[in-house]
């Protein structure tokens, strides 16, 4: 867990690599100081009650202090700080942004779950399920309301804190959750479902000790197991079911028992795949979406344990997939394979570190008896390999197939490495199939450390694949042809295998230790084969300078200087490709003798001198390569360069006048290149030449070509940057001769970071003495320069002044590390608070030079020269954007750079993590690192400390600069306007409020003012309209009423471009606006956990309490104070401002909607006029705004809590309502509520309540009419915000304005508006039926109006509202209404259309979805009394009365059975109904009837209809009528034609009716009942129905879908009952469908299937049977499914199947035709035939793989190639389709076959001459 160091001094964690770093100990002195001032400074935010700026704040330094130091803090101080910020997390209310910062420091403290035990730390998950359920379903942020501004981020965030809180519930947790969530299951609601699994797949813990089990899972699992088994619909909620499971597996490793699921596991998981299955192209599946990730690691974590069949199910899963990875299949299920099984592999490498080497944590250990064996290993390696390999060549190139491999190769390299190999060489020799040299040497490189580590696995010691570094070797030699000028990809590929093979070996000469007698035979060879090196490094050396100078043709790069980016042409592959020339030969060179070394950096000279590249990309290229040598080897490189580079720059400058010279030859240019890559070198080497260094410096960095002067600044900057850095110097590895040292030991070997010691290169006296004089010299004397230009002393060229800032931007680059942040006192703080902003989490003081004399100033020197010459060029030369670029970016120096380059941090940081992955053996765990791995990651760790941006406080000269920025963000030029606008983002997201010290400027330019220009005024726009400027904005109340008011008055520009960007920055506002707090409560809680963090009392809770109130009336006057003056920019722009801004104007008030302060009236009134405003956007925010104010005014209703417990005292006994829920179903016979039954008088709108008999602990619900709020009143009786509403409302010419309006025709798409209806929903919900007089004659002419379908949506959504509007109107008051809108609506249902059915649909929706039953009474006499169906009215009226009974039914959910009943009994007669529409209705609503015919729980049976009770009232109709067609197919029909095509047309009604079963098959947990199998063999043969195209389509379909419906256990048996009646079938057509049918069933099935030995023994003897049926396409049919079921695993070939179809081929010999009668021949060749299928079948089910039987019968089947048709077509496809599937690994697999057996097969395929 930790360190002895830790441990000793009692903290949690450090982070590794800061004990790597040199300055570590001054790390650790920091990091204590830093911790007492943000443990001192967060109590005391607490204490004041101050959350923001002060908690916030110093939150964020805490997080930074965890991301800089790690963990490094008591156990006690741990637990405070997890209890203080939990509890500050879970502040009721609290705002989102402080949520978000709350939340991250709590994960970063839980993030490590070894740290704290559960014994140490007891959670209580009620506030955050508060927190959690008041984001995710808060009623007052939603699609129609708009009173919490919920950001998006939380949700995730609480996700992520669910994850590591949940460890430390209290044990009573899982109780309490289950109590809560278990009555809300209710499988036949996709939205219930969803959130009930996501509350029990995100809470319930599952790392519990094993003495907490029975506390913990064993309440639910084998529930929510069932439940996951019984539904078999794949619905969305699924997916977090397997979460669950996949979580508890891991966590629970041996305790939890899953055999008895484990067939129905994998089947699932195979079904997620979505693999194409069988001949005809069926629907797709709607499978739920699972994560391969997830699946594996839940496969990987079941395994273990004497009776496991985890294995056993895993190879036939593997062998059910194999097919599909053939690199000719290619489907959109590769990838999902390759994730899949590299999830697998690497999941089952952590599973076997984690039993080999446990670390010592409190988490429980793995039971010894469930540890994974040997054996285990090696079978699940055997099982994953033919997968792998068989994806290795696939066209879907991903580096997962090569993770998988490598995995593989870990666990068991003898196993894996060979046969890798064997194709590894077989594709490095091929000319033709460049994409499997690319895929083998992507493996190749992933298990380079497999093959040097000579296999060794867990057990150091053990090798086992000792040859492994012999084949190494030889991939080494045989590799090199990949360097390939035009193939980049293999280059790159090549370069990635040789720098991690390189990475891994010593390259020293070792062949004088062969004759060692101690080294086994293997090593002797290695040592032999180790001569090799140095002809393979000059091959490879030889074929890199080739391939650059074959590319030095290259269009030469205009510049490569950074600053000039807009001309550089070096884009992000070249700089890649040279990368990675970088990164081989710095391998090399730190990895080999000092012989070897000197002849590589030999040939690199000889290269670089002999060729002049230039500028050019291959000129960079070998730059990169010098650069490597310099860093890997400077004392050579150096000794060999520099003289020789130095004296030829100088001999070519010190021509006369060169230096006016604009044009230069190029071997100055690659010269002054060369040597710029020389500078790079270790500083201490450098010394050295410092006198040639500086000499060249100061020759050409004033050249007067910008080429030259730029790569001599640059090759500066390198060189201070060598200098005054600190990075790593280590030595290479070899160091001694092989006599002195075995270096085969060495091979692949593996640290402990820990044990690392790395050299680190710090500044020396004499290297800070020598940067200190160039710095003096040169960077004082061009600020002295631009001082002087700008004070008018001397005068430049522009030129000159380009080439003075560059030089002085390059110093600072270069000096970063070195200079400290200046020393200025903080300006006093723009937003106040009680505690200080002077925390500095990172010091910079780590490596500040101790001998460099004021270079605390030289930061503040050069910025006021900066300034100063802003400020002259704004005056003299505005049009200089080059300089102004320049400037910039000595600021961005300047403010940032504190070592390193910070962009191309995060790319390194990339490249090291992949380093990384390519090379990790995760088995070995601490001990996994490779040395160069461990050096480069300490390096970037350092890096990262250096470029860490944190939060500085603001000073003078940051105000100072920050003005300049400002000032350039504005001015005319664009291209200066993007360089100060990026570096002014960057200011606000480190200096701290320089967005609120920017803001006053910004609108200034926002102003109305003649003198501000076009430009002036578009910069500030795309200044605010930035995110991060809008974050900044939209967090404060004090900037939002500085900035919001002046964008509404930005009116005065006409220009569409000024117009977009004031559009953009509102939208941009917007959606950045959260819901800030205008009341903070700091609960005592909080102030008392703040207290113990400190243990001491710094505020007393009195004067905490009158600083809150002083804060939060601070912010109500801010908002008040907002809202009026963007009320009186409303009022006074109506007349003349324009629509646009009005609109903004409304918007921005409609975003101050809250749920906690009313809305002055003012607001309301404004929002109400507009109602019925000319424009169309502003009506659409005034209705949403108003159904907001609406929420906002409602009056809260009185609420119950039903005791069941209670109640059953009094009424019945508690054991009967637990066990009868029949006071909630809706009865059909009582047409009113009875008041002397309690259970009548309750009214629950929740549906799943009482559906499984597990009630919830209370009931809430309303109370009676008579104890809500009065709904009749005056205006006089309502508060100010109802009354300024309702006087408008209640004025007819308003309304009538209003309903024209609304009723107009907007959009030919628009559909049911919800918002128009939550909005009149509202409206009659606060002010009852006072106001229904006024929409009654409009209501009757909307739905009058049958010319326009809008008037109709407008008329039902003002109805929707008001029904749903009137739920508390009482009894009498929503008697009248109905009888008012009953005859409005049955006449208006006389008048749909097909452009209102939708409308109609959603109306009938919103009025009965989540409403009890008992409130629907009207509805329902309405739908079913009122004769809306009665089958007569033609197609269209009856589907669409259909579709709204279906509806209203389906929203009935199960407390409706008694309506489900009556609608069957009212459709049944319409069944075979002449219209097609109709039939397609009757089937959908015949799936609404029967979804709840499911058994899902033990207690739960239907009390509606029955599947099987409908099916055996029309089976025997069906059975008549189409059976008696199908005997009587041949002879004169003896059926009645009409009762014919009624028997049809039921049929299509009940194959629409299992189509939309499947369609909708998210509400229907069991979408196919076990009845229906009965209807198979009557509805099959409707596929053949020619005369009806539609009716076969719809049955293909169909059947279809019901083959890949998932079988139950008790469907098994009756869908292989259809299946042997159908087998009996007189017509052909029935069997070959079925065979059909056979495919996809059993491969949708396979597991559950092999779980029936019985049902696998019956399809394999119906299959044997068919193949010899005597139809020809029936057996063909017949052989390709039994084909298929062997390849996938159903069936097992046995030797009696081969000798049998062998036996019946020798039986029937050909004999002469003549001798026969025709249908003897027939008979004779039908059954020879049928043999050979069988035999065809057997070799096609193996078609990658070669079993030791199949030779022998391929040949057999082959001899029958001249036999009469259609036998001879038949094994001339066999043989060719073998040969197909073989080709790609034939050199192994025609091993298996003899040479007579080649012979004979060549000669099968090849088709005979015609000569011949």
């Amino acid at each position: 867990m930790q360190d002895n160091n830790d441990v000793a001094n009692l903290y949690q964690e450090t982070l590794a690599y800061n004990r790597l770093l040199p300055y570590h100990d001054e790390i650790d002195s920091n990091s204590l100081q830093i911790l007492q001032r943000i443990k001192h400074n967060l109590c005391l935010a607490v204490e004041s009650c101050e959350l923001r700026p002060g908690a916030y704040y110093w939150s964020i330094q805490l997080e930074n202090y965890i991301q800089a130091y790690g963990r490094r803090f008591s156990k006690d101080d741990h637990l405070k700080f997890v209890h203080l910020f939990y509890k500050l997390l879970t502040i009721p209310d609290l705002e989102p942004l402080l949520i978000q910062q709350f939340g991250y420091v709590l994960i970063a403290l839980l993030s490590k779950k070894k740290l704290l035990s559960r014994n140490d730390l007891q959670l209580d998950w009620k506030p955050l399920y508060r927190l959690y359920y008041e984001i995710s379903y808060s009623n007052y942020e939603n699609n129609t309301v708009k009173l919490k501004k919920i950001k998006s981020f939380c949700k995730p965030l609480l996700f992520k804190l669910m994850l590591v809180t949940r460890t430390y519930f209290t044990a009573s947790a899982t109780e309490e959750m289950l109590q809560e969530w278990l009555p809300m299951i209710y499988p036949f609601d996709q939205n219930i479902m969803l959130r009930a699994t996501s509350c029990l797949c995100s809470f319930l813990p599952t790392s519990l000790l094993p003495h907490e089990h029975n506390n913990g899972f064993k309440l639910w699992f084998d529930e929510v197991m069932n439940l996951y088994v019984n539904c078999l619909n794949s619905p969305s909620w699924e997916t977090n079911l397997v979460y669950l499971f996949h979580r508890l597996a891991r966590d629970n490793i041996g305790y939890v028992h899953w055999e008895p699921y484990i067939a129905k596991i994998f089947q699932r998981i195979l079904n997620s795949f979505n693999l194409p299955v069988g001949k005809r192209q069926v629907p797709k599946s709607k499978n739920a979406l699972y994560k391969p990730n997830l699946c594996a690691e839940w496969i990987v974590n079941m395994m273990g344990g004497r009776e496991s069949k985890v294995q056993f199910h895993l190879n036939q899963l593997l062998r059910a997939i194999e097919n599909f990875c053939h690199p000719s299949n290619i489907g959109l299920w590769v990838g999902k394979i390759q994730s899949f099984l590299s999830s697998l592999t690497s999941a089952f490498v952590h599973r076997i570190r984690l039993e080999r080497k446990q670390k010592v944590t409190w988490v429980p250990k793995i039971p010894a008896e469930y540890h994974l064996s040997d054996d285990d290993i090696t079978a699940f390696v055997k099982s994953v390999k033919a997968v792998a390999m068989l994806l290795l060549f696939t066209k879907y190139l991903s580096d997962e197939v090569a993770r998988i491999i490598k995995n593989l190769s870990i666990l068991r390299p003898e196993i894996m490495l060979p046969t890798l190999l064997d194709r590894t060489f077989a594709s490095l020799t091929t000319l033709t199939e460049p994409h499997q040299v690319i895929a083998t040497m992507i493996c190749a490189a992933y298990v380079s450390r497999p093959l040097a580590s000579a296999g060794r696995t867990i057990e150091i010691q053990e090798k086992r694949f000792p040859c492994g570094p012999l084949y190494l070797m030889k991939l080494l030699e045989l590799s090199l042809p990949g360097i390939d000028l035009n193939d980049s990809f293999k280059t790159s590929t090549t370069l990635v295998f040789y720098m991690t093979a390189f990475s891994l070996i010593p390259i020293i000469d070792c062949s004088m230790m062969a004759s060692k007698k101690t080294l086994t035979e293997e090593e002797k060879e290695l040592c032999s084969l180790t001569a090799r090196f140095e002809d393979i490094l000059i091959q490879f050396i030889d074929r890199c300078f080739e391939m650059i100078e074959n590319s030095s043709s290259v269009e030469s790069l205009k510049s490569y200087n950074t600053i000039d980016s807009d001309s550089s042409s070096f884009n992000y592959e070249d700089r890649q490709f040279a990368e990675g020339f970088h990164r081989v030969f710095v391998a090399i060179l730190w990895q080999c003798s000092r012989t070897l070394a000197m002849m590589i950096i030999k040939k690199i000279f000889d290269f670089v001198r002999g060729h002049i590249l230039g500028d050019t990309i291959a000129g960079h290229i070998c730059c990169a390569i010098i650069s490597a040598a310099a860093n890997a080897q400077p004392e050579m490189t150096l000794k060999l360069f520099l003289p020789y580079f130095s004296t030829a720059i100088l001999d070519i400058i010190e021509t006369d006048d060169f230096v006016d010279e604009e044009q230069v030859e190029s071997g100055l240019i690659w010269s002054l290149l060369v040597f710029s890559k020389l500078t790079t070198a270790n500083g201490r080497c450098i010394l050295e030449y410092k006198d040639q260094v500086y000499k060249v410096i100061s020759k050409s960095i004033h050249l007067k070509s910008k080429t030259a002067s730029n790569f001599a600044s640059q090759g500066f900057s390198y060189l201070l940057e060598t200098l005054t850095a600190v990075y790593p110097s280590d030595r290479p590895v070899i160091k001694v001769s092989p006599q002195e040292h075995n270096y085969l030991e060495d091979w692949a070997k593996s640290y402990n970071r820990q044990n690392v010691d790395i050299n680190w290169h710090q500044p020396s006296e004499a290297e800070m003495k020598f940067a200190h004089e160039l710095i003096r010299e040169f960077l004082l004397t061009e600020v002295k320069k631009m001082q002087d230009l700008t004070s008018g002393l001397i005068g430049m060229k522009k030129e000159e002044i380009h080439q003075c800032l560059h030089i002085i931007y390059c110093i600072l680059t270069g000096t970063g590390e070195i200079l400290p942040p200046w020393n200025k006192p903080s300006q006093a703080s723009l937003i106040p608070s009680v505690v200080p902003y002077d925390a500095e989490i990172i010091p910079c003081s780590e490596n500040r030079s101790k001998f460099f004399q004021d270079a605390d100033r030289l930061r503040e020197i050069v910025a006021d020269c900066i300034h100063t010459a802003i400020g002259y060029f704004l005056d003299q030369a505005a049009d200089d954007t080059k300089s102004f670029n320049l400037m910039l970016s000595i600021y961005d120096q300047i403010l940032f750079n504190y070592g390193g380059q910070n962009e191309h941090l995060i790319e390194r940081e990339v490249l090291t993590n992949w380093w990384k992955n390519l090379i990790s053996n995760k088995l070995l765990g601490n001990g996994n690192c490779i040395r160069q791995h461990v050096i480069e990651r300490a390096y970037l760790q350092h890096l990262k400390r250096r470029n860490h941006i944190y939060l500085c406080t603001m000073t003078e000269l940051h105000q100072i600069i920050i003005d300049d920025i400002l000032k350039l963000s504005v001015c005319d030029y664009c291209e200066i306007r993007k360089e100060a606008q990026s570096l002014l983002m960057l200011c606000y997201d480190s200096i701290m409020f320089s967005c609120h010290y920017s803001l006053p400027f910004i609108g200034n330019k926002l102003k109305h003012d003649d003198s501000i220009g076009h430009d002036e005024f578009k910069g500030a726009l795309f200044i605010l309209s930035d995110t991060d400027t809008c974050k900044s904005i939209c967090q404060n109340w004090i900037n939002i009423q500085q900035i919001w008011p002046i964008i509404v008055k930005a009116d005065h520009s006409e220009k569409s471009s000024i117009l977009k960007l004031i559009n953009r920055a509102y939208q941009q506002m917007s959606r950045e606006f959260t819901g800030i707090a205008l009341s903070y409560t700091v609960p005592i809680e909080c102030r008392e956990a703040a207290r113990a963090l400190m243990e001491i009392v710094n505020v007393n809770d009195a004067e905490g309490n009158l600083f809150l109130e002083e804060i939060n009336r601070r912010n109500q006057r801010s908002y008040m104070d907002l809202i009026n003056t963007l009320l009186d920019l409303c009022e006074s722009g109506n007349s003349n401002m324009r629509w646009q801004f009005l609109q903004y104007c409304i918007g921005f008030i409609s975003q101050l909607i809250r749920v906690d302060i009313p809305l002055p009236p003012r607001a309301i009134t404004l929002f109400t006029k507009n109602l019925i405003h000319d424009s169309v956007e502003i009506r659409k925010m005034a209705v949403t705004a108003v159904t907001s104010i609406c929420k906002q005014l409602k009056r809260k209703h009185v609420k119950i809590e039903i005791d069941i417990n209670s109640t059953a005292s009094t009424e019945t006994s508690l054991q009967e309502i637990k066990a009868n829920n029949d006071w909630l179903v809706y009865s059909i016979d009582s047409d009113k509520s009875n008041g002397n039954d309690w259970k009548a008088n309750i009214l629950i709108d929740k549906p799943y309540i009482g559906f499984n008999n597990v009630w919830p602990r209370s009931i809430t619900t309303h109370a009676a009419f008579d104890k809500q709020p009065n709904i009749d009143r005056s205006v006089q009786n309502m508060n100010e915000q109802e009354a300024a509403m309702y006087r408008i409302l209640n004025d007819e010419k308003f309304i009538e304005t209003l309903i024209n309006l609304y009723s107009l025709e907007i959009s030919k798409d628009e559909g049911f508006n919800m918002q128009n209806c939550a909005m009149f929903k509202g409206i009659f919900r606060n002010f009852g039926d006072s106001l229904l007089p006024l929409f009654k004659e409009h209501v009757e002419n909307l739905f009058s109006d049958v010319e326009h379908s809008s008037s109709q949506k407008c008329a039902l959504e003002i109805v929707a509202g008001l029904i749903r509007g009137s739920k508390h109107w009482g009894n009498a008051k929503e008697q009248r209404l109905w009888l008012l809108l009953t005859p409005i609506l049955r006449k208006a249902f006389n008048s749909i259309s097909r452009e209102t059915v939708n409308d109609w649909c959603t109306f009938t929706t919103t009025i009965s979805k989540n409403r009890d039953p008992k409130r629907l009474r009207y509805m329902f006499s309405l739908l079913f009394h009122e004769n809306i169906f009665t089958g007569e009215q033609g197609s269209f009226l009856d589907a669409s009365a259909l579709s709204l009974m279906r509806i209203f039914i389906s929203d009935m959910e199960w407390k409706g059975y008694e309506v489900q009943l009556l609608a069957l009994k009212l459709i049944k007669p319409w069944l075979d109904h002449q219209y097609k529409d109709v039939r397609s209705s009757l089937g959908s609503i015949l799936r609404d009837i029967f979804k709840f015919d499911a058994v899902i729980f033990s207690n739960c049976t239907t009390k509606g209809p029955t599947t099987g009770d409908f099916i055996d009232t029309i089976l025997p109709l069906l059975s008549k009528t189409l059976i008696e067609e199908t005997q009587n197919s041949d002879s004169i029909a003896i059926i009645n034609s009409e009762e014919k095509q009624a028997a049809l047309r039921l049929s299509e009604t009940l194959l629409e009716w299992l189509v939309s079963c499947s369609r909708q098959n998210g509400k229907i947990p069991q979408p196919y009942s076990i009845a229906i199998y009965k209807l198979v063999p009557l509805l099959i043969g409707l596929e053949n129905q020619e005369d009806d195209k539609e009716l076969q389509i719809m049955c293909k379909l169909a059947f279809g879908h019901l083959a890949q419906a998932e079988l139950s256990k008790a469907a098994i048996n009756s869908a292989m009952s259809a299946i042997a009646e159908i087998v009996l079938s007189n017509t052909w057509h029935h069997r070959y469908s079925m065979l059909l049918f056979i495919q996809v069933m059993a491969f949708r099935n396979l597991f559950l299937l092999l779980e029936h030995p019985t049902a696998v023994k019956h399809i394999k003897e119906i299959l044997l049977k068919l193949i010899f049926d005597e139809q020809i396409e029936v057996r063909e049919m017949a052989s390709m499914t039994y084909s298929g079921l062997l390849r996938c695993g159903f069936l097992q070939l046995t030797d009696a199947e081969l000798t049998k179809f062998k036996d019946v081929v020798q039986e029937n010999k050909i004999k002469q035709r003549h001798k026969m009668t025709s249908i003897e021949y027939k008979e004779f060749i039908g059954r020879r035939h049928s043999a050979i299928l069988g035999l065809a079948a057997c070799v096609q089910a193996f078609p990658y793989d070669v079993p030791q039987w199949l030779p022998e019968i391929l040949i057999f089947i082959g001899d029958r190639l001249n036999d009469p048709p259609p036998i001879k077509a038949t094994v001339k496809a066999v043989i060719s389709e073998f040969k197909r599937t073989h080709l790609d690994n034939w050199d192994e697999h025609k091993q298996c076959f003899s040479v007579d057996q080649l012979s004979a097969l060549s000669d099968f395929l090849i088709s005979p001459s015609y000569y011949a």
